[in-house]
This record gives structure tokens, sequence and C-alpha cells, in this order.
């Protein structure tokens, strides 16, 4: 059994790293969180063209076909050159209405997820514990409650949102009663906030998956995060060992040094 990528998994990675060596730099990292939103804009929409955002899109649907270990490839990719941009929502997203979509709701959300004209927060948190009495109920087609640690893309057009039954539903950003409460975390790089929902109408997924796919779509966010970590770790990793060998103390290289080899 082969546990490597394949060449075509090994292209995919150098694609998304060539392009984000360019438009990802340490100086265009900091022009964008300082609010350079045409950067952004910039680096969003060429990820798009990349095809990251239609990697999981089904190909019938026009889009790669590819499965999560493909999406960990880009998200690797993201965490390694510290992008500020947040894939997994769109990602998470695409994954449950290739499961649990109508046609017609494929038709109409694959587009422009495609095109990269959506962005997609997701609100798990909700789903895996009731850390301070959150929860989300639905009735009606209306939603109601709290979700905390929502991943909050700058441009986030939508949200995926389960309920405490296990439905899944998309709600617009600009929602009636719909909150978002912006959270201050370590990585400016990834926005979070809490999302507030007082009767907020929703599309809910057509078809019934129940708590399966919630816990499917938990699980792949892990994997994303975790994948988005190694390729920071990396990376840092490589700058530490790439200034050992240039910085010098007492005439020699600090990398010669026994503690520093260790």
């Amino acid at each position: 059994m082969d546990f490597g990528l394949s060449n075509e998994q090994r292209a995919l990675q150098d694609t998304v790293a060539d392009f984000l060596g360019d438009f990802s730099s340490v100086a265009a990292v900091r022009r964008i969180l300082g609010g350079d939103v045409e950067s952004a804009k910039a680096l969003g929409s060429g990820l798009a063209r990349l095809g990251a955002s239609a990697i999981v899109v089904p190909a019938e649907h026009g889009g790669l076909g590819l499965d999560v270990l493909d999406a960990a490839l880009v998200s690797e990719m993201t965490g390694r050159f510290v992008a500020p941009v947040d894939p997994m929502g769109t990602t998470l997203t695409a994954f449950a209405l290739g499961r649990a979509g109508s046609e017609s709701q494929k038709s109409a959300w694959f587009e422009g997820i495609m095109k990269g004209a959506l962005d997609f927060g997701v609100a798990l948190a909700h789903a895996i514990s009731d850390r301070e009495g959150q929860s989300v109920t639905s009735d009606g087609g209306r939603l109601r409650g709290r979700s905390l640690f929502v991943t909050c893309p700058p441009d986030a057009t939508h949200f995926l949102v389960p309920d405490d039954q296990g439905t899944l539903w998309i709600i617009a950003r600009d929602s009636a009663g719909l909150a978002l409460r912006p959270l201050t975390t370590i990585d400016r790089t990834r926005r979070f906030c809490v999302l507030e929902l007082e009767g907020v109408e929703g599309e809910r997924l057509a078809v019934a998956r129940g708590k399966d796919l919630v816990d499917e779509l938990i699980a792949i966010a892990r994997v994303l995060a975790a994948a988005d970590a190694l390729g920071a770790a990396q990376r840092m990793v490589e700058m530490a060992v790439a200034y050992a060998h240039e910085r010098r103390q007492f005439g020699v290289p600090i990398g010669s040094f026994q503690a520093v080899k260790h």
C-alpha cells in the first residue's frame, strides 16, 4: 500500500505554493491585515482560479471532484505561507451540499462557490459542546440560538449552520435577526466570531442526514485545521534551521553548538 502523495497531488501543492509565494509574502500579509482590500481580493480570486474552491465540488457539477486529503494539501500550503484566507467554511459547505443538497441546490450554490463569488463561514462549536449554553434550534424554517468560535472570513457571504437535530442550514450574512460578534484570537490571519440568531431565516439542505453528517463535517474541519497548523510548523522549523546556519557567535555558526544541534 502506497501512503505517499500522487504526482497529481504534489503538482496541486506546488501550484498553490508557487501562487502563495508571490501573493502571500510577509509584506503582502501585513498589507492585507492592515486593510488592503485590493490585495485581499487578489489573493482570494487567485486561489479560486487555481481551483481551490472547487476541490470537493463533484465533477458532474464542474468541480474537481477530489477528496478531503486534497483539500488538506491546500490548507497545508495556506498555513505554510500564513495566507490570510480561510477556505475551511467553503470546503465544508461544498462537501455538505454534495452529500445533502438537492440537485437544484447544488446547481444554485456550486457555481458561485467555484467562481469565488461566495465565501462561507461555518458554525460547528455548538454541535461539539454546550459550552456557555450555546445551541441552535430551528422552528418553521427559522433559527434561534448562539454558536461560539464560528469561522468568519472577512468577505463571508453565508454561513453553514447545523441545528440541534443535525439538519444543515445555509444563512446569508445580511439576514435579519443575525448578529456577529468578532472574537480576538492569537492568529490575526484566521477570523472567528460568535453567531447570535434570533428568528433567522435559512435554507435547509434537502436531504436529511442527521447528526452523522455533522460529525463527519467536524472530523473534516479538524483535519483541515491540523493541516494548516502542520504547514506553519514545517515552515517555522525550516526557518529556524536556516537561521542556525547563518547566525554566527564566537566566529562560528550557532548550528555547530551541541545544544542547538540537539
